[in-house]
């Protein structure tokens, strides 16, 4: 149980209509047509409140165990942490958005992506734009004048920026189908180190810098410690793409199809007879399912989801022990690291 009360998504959502509001306001003043008001408040809505919020709660949340308390953090606090998390929450729904669009993905979260609608298609591109742009508008407007503008700023570009370069890596890396010279554990500790690694340490910067906490110290224990965790998420959700059941995942994966630099394939092309690897070689990456049946097939044989549930269990020791070595002298709390744990769908169990 943590030390303090969690932010609920109930309290949570409250901030969302006036945000919202304040994004229409500012475009009617400009003069754009109630079309272009319409068609946001739906985009905004689509692709920002599903799920279950838990990269936005990450702020308030890692705040509240920051300082101990639900207490100790004044009523604007609380307001501005909220804010925070609600452009996280934005941030979240730029980068999906623009995942499904290059990698064609039909489902998220068991819904039809925006994209693939047939009243959307390619405009979903001017959506995500769009939807990005709130970040910077909402932070200008409500933080302005708060001596942690800049760097807050500088944290929600970089990490977006690095964001998008971890991305193009991972789409490059899997670029030639049949070829698998850059199929290693190395350069996969790379692409996922680039597309997931600086994404998911932001909530966490953001409550140390409006708290003022990030020292260089705590950042780079924060750093350090949610790249790892990231890692572990990243193959985890390798492993589901392949092997889970898209009835509960909420996706259809597509990895094998795409091409993708994913850990299944590294750990296949590390164990796979001369034979198995020209199947690997002709299938893998080709549109066709029946092609991807038959490299599901291969790592079947290569019993590849008990090498990932071994993967699992030492992963997850490992991480449990980085966590408790946090130095907590200059202000960073175990307890933050802790709540990713409900982010983990424990396999080997």
């Amino acid at each position: 149980m943590p030390g303090f009360t969690p932010v609920q998504v109930q309290e949570f959502d409250t901030m969302w209509l006036v945000l919202k509001s304040e994004i229409k306001q500012f475009l009617k003043e400009n003069k754009m047509a109630p079309e272009v008001l319409d068609r946001l408040d739906w985009s905004l809505d689509t692709n920002t409140l599903s799920g279950r919020r838990s990269r936005g709660l990450q702020v308030p949340n890692s705040a509240r165990a920051l300082v101990g308390s639900t207490s100790s953090l004044s009523e604007e606090q609380e307001r501005d942490l909220t804010i925070l998390g609600w452009l996280i929450q934005l941030q979240s729904s730029y980068v999906f958005l623009c995942d499904d669009i290059i990698d064609g993905s039909l489902l998220r979260r068991g819904e039809p992506t925006w994209w693939s609608r047939p009243e959307i298609g390619k405009t979903a591109v001017n959506d995500a734009f769009l939807i990005n742009f709130c970040i910077y508008f909402l932070l200008k407007k409500h933080f302005k004048h708060h001596p942690a503008y800049t760097t807050l700023f500088e944290l929600f570009q970089e990490s977006s920026f690095l964001t998008e370069a971890g991305q193009a890596g991972d789409h490059l890396v899997g670029g030639d189908p049949g070829n698998f010279d850059k199929f290693t554990m190395t350069k996969y500790e790379q692409v996922v180190k680039g597309k997931t690694g600086h994404y998911i340490c932001l909530p966490v910067l953001i409550a140390l810098t409006y708290l003022q906490l990030a020292t260089p110290k705590n950042v780079a224990q924060t750093c350090d410690t949610l790249m790892a965790i990231s890692y572990f998420l990243q193959v985890q959700d390798d492993y589901l793409d392949v092997f889970g059941d898209p009835a509960i995942t909420g996706k259809i994966g597509t990895d094998i199809q795409e091409n993708k630099c994913s850990w299944l394939i590294v750990q296949a092309l590390e164990r796979c007879t001369p034979d198995q690897r020209k199947v690997l070689e002709r299938c893998y990456g080709q549109p066709s399912d029946h092609l991807a049946e038959e490299v599901k097939q291969i790592f079947r044989r290569l019993k590849l989801d008990q090498v990932y549930k071994e993967y699992e269990e030492q992963a997850l020791i490992g991480l449990t022990e980085m966590v408790e070595s946090i130095d907590e002298t200059e202000g960073l709390k175990k307890e933050v690291f802790s709540m990713f744990g409900s982010e983990y769908q424990i396999i080997s169990n």
